[in-house]
C-alpha cells in the first residue's frame, strides 16, 4: 500500500475514507502482485485537470497553474505550468515557464518525439506552440496573415451548423488535423480539408480529398505511419457506410480500403488499433442510426490488417449483450488483443486477433462495485490491469487463465478521481487527483462550496 506524501485541503478537508459502497471507494481484498512506490515530491503543488501525455520512459503534465481549479479556466486564459517525471531517473523536472504559452482552453496537445505540441486553443485559434524536453525551450509561433496557417480549436468556431470542433491524432512524426467536425466525436470527413503538421519544420501540408463520401461519425484508428477511416453516415443521416481508406502520411495519399470481409455496415462501429500493432480492430455498432437508443449493440466486427490490406471476421463474443448491458463502455487495444467492457456490467471479455479466440475474465468483487466505469489500462506479462472510477477499485486479470486478483487499490486510503494515469513502458504512473465533493448552490462559481482533498503525489505501480 502506498500512502500518499501529502495532500492539500480543498475547502474543508476531510481526511477518512469513502464508505463502503461509495463509488470512489477502494476494494480490499487480496495481496497484489505488485510492486508499488511513491513518487517522489515534484515541482506541482497540485493542478486542474491537466493534459497527461507520455514519452518512452516519461510522464508529462501540462494544465492550469496550481491553485486554479474552476469553471472559469473554460472561458480565460489562465498561466500553463506543467512537469515532467522521468521514470529512468525517477526525478521530476518543471516544464520552463520562460516563453511558455498560457493555458487555453480548447487547445489541442500532443507529444511528438521529443516535442511537447500544443495547437490553437479558444481565442488562440492559429497559434502553435513547441516545449522541446531536451533543451527545454519554447517556441512559439502566431501565424496570424501568414496563408500557411491553419485554425485549429477545439470547440469555439461558430458555424451555421453550431460549433465547429477539430481533432487531430499523431500518426508517426506528423499530426493530422481534421478541421470541419460537426462533434467532438471525431470522424468528419469530406466535410473540411486534412492537413498534415510537422512539429519537426513548422510546415503545414494539405492532405488531398477524402476519396469517399463525405461523412460524419467515421471510426478512426492509427496504426504506424498510417491513419485509418472506416463507416460512419452521410452528412444527413439518412445511409450508413461500409467503406473506408486508409491514409499513409509518409507519401500524402488516400488507399481505399478493400471490402471483402469488412464488417457490414453500422452505425457507431468502435475502432481501436495499437499504434505499435498493424491490427485495427472495428467491432460492435447497431445496423440502423434509429436502434441504438433501444436495442443492444452487436457483438461482432472484423480486424483489419493494414499491412496487408486484408479484413479477417471477429466471431461473437462469449458475453452478448442485453438491454440492460447494451452499450459497449470500453474498447481498447493492446498489440494483437481487444479488450471490451460494457455498461452496468462487470463482465470483461478479450479477443486475441492471434489466435481468433475469445476469453472471458473473471467477474470480481472489486469489478462488480465499479460497474460501468471499468477502464482497460494495460497489459503486462500477459496480466491486464483495469480500473474503476478515477484510480479506485483496481483489478488485475491472468490473460492465460482469465482469473483474476482485486488489488488493495496500491495508491492511498482513498481513490482518485481526474487523476492524470500514464503507461510508460513498463509501470503504470498515476499523479495527482482528488477526492471530494463540490456543491453548488446557484449558478455562479462563488456559489460552491468543496470539501475533499486534492492531491500532489503519485505513484507506481508494476506488476
Amino acid at each position: 500500500m502506498c500512502a500518499p506524501q501529502s495532500e492539500e485541503g480543498v475547502g474543508t478537508t476531510t481526511s477518512s475514507p469513502p464508505v463502503s459502497g461509495d463509488p470512489g471507494a477502494v476494494c480490499v481484498t487480496a495481496t497484489p502482485p505488485t510492486t508499488c512506490a511513491a513518487l517522489p515530491a515534484g515541482p506541482l503543488t497540485t493542478s486542474c485537470g491537466p493534459v497527461t501525455l507520455a514519452t518512452s520512459h516519461e510522464m508529462l503534465l501540462w494544465g492550469p497553474a496550481p491553485g486554479v481549479c474552476s469553471s472559469s479556466q473554460v472561458f480565460t486564459d489562465i498561466a500553463g505550468a506543467g512537469a515532467v517525471y522521468d521514470t529512468t531517473a525517477g526525478s521530476w523536472s518543471a516544464i520552463s515557464t520562460a516563453g511558455a504559452p498560457v493555458w487555453r482552453a480548447g487547445a489541442l496537445l500532443f507529444m511528438v518525439g521529443r516535442q511537447l505540441v500544443i495547437l490553437g486553443g479558444r481565442g488562440y485559434e492559429g497559434n502553435r506552440q513547441r516545449y522541446n524536453l531536451d533543451t527545454k525551450t519554447w517556441t512559439s509561433n502566431n501565424p496570424n496573415g501568414d496563408a500557411n496557417r491553419v485554425v485549429v480549436s477545439s470547440e469555439s468556431l461558430n458555424t451555421a451548423n453550431g460549433f465547429s470542433f477539430t481533432t487531430a491524432f499523431v500518426v508517426g512524426g506528423l499530426i493530422v488535423v481534421l478541421p470541419g467536425q460537426l462533434n467532438t466525436a471525431a470522424g468528419t470527413l469530406g466535410n473540411g480539408d486534412p492537413w498534415l503538421y510537422d512539429p519537426g519544420t513548422d510546415k503545414w501540408t494539405m492532405v488531398p480529398a477524402f476519396p469517399l463520401a463525405a461523412r460524419n461519425s467515421a471510426s478512426i484508428a492509427v496504426s504506424g505511419s498510417k491513419l485509418i477511416v472506416w463507416g460512419g453516415t452521410s452528412l444527413d443521416g439518412s445511409q450508413i457506410f461500409a467503406d473506408g481508406a486508409v491514409l499513409d502520411t509518409v507519401a500524402n495519399h488516400w488507399t481505399a480500403i478493400p471490402s471483402v470481409g469488412a464488417p457490414s455496415a453500422r452505425f457507431l462501429i468502435r475502432a481501436a488499433a495499437d499504434p505499435a500493432s498493424t491490427s485495427v480492430f472495428f467491432f460492435g455498432g447497431w445496423p440502423s442510426g434509429t436502434d441504438w437508443t433501444t436495442t443492444a449493440e452487436r457483438d461482432d466486427g472484423a480486424v483489419f490488417d493494414v499491412a496487408s490490406a486484408a479484413w479477417t471476421a471477429i466471431p461473437a463474443g462469449p458475453h452478448p449483450p442485453t438491454l440492460a448491458q447494451r452499450l459497449t463502455w470500453h474498447v481498447s487495444a493492446f498489440g494483437n488483443r481487444l479488450v471490451t467492457s460494457r455498461s452496468s456490467s462487470s463482465t470483461i471479455t478479450v479477443y486475441d486477433a492471434t489466435a481468433r479466440a475469445w476469453t472471458t475474465l473473471a467477474d470480481l468483487p472489486c469489478a462488480a462495485q465499479q460497474n460501468d466505469a471499468l477502464t482497460p489500462l494495460a497489459i503486462y506479462k500477459n496480466k491486464l490491469l483495469v480500473a474503476g472510477v478515477g484510480i479506485g477499485g483496481l483489478s488485475l486479470y491472468d490473460l492465460g487463465t482469465g482469473g483474476g486478483v482485486n488489488l488493495d487499490g496500491a495508491t492511498s486510503p482513498v481513490a482518485r478521481t481526474g487523476a492524470s494515469v500514464v503507461w510508460v513502458t513498463d509501470r503504470l504512473v498515476v499523479w495527482g487527483g482528488a477526492h471530494y465533493q463540490r456543491t453548488c448552490f446557484g449558478n455562479t462559481p462563488a456559489s460552491c462550496q468543496t470539501t475533499g482533498t486534492r492531491f500532489a503525489n503519485g505513484f507506481t505501480l508494476t506488476w
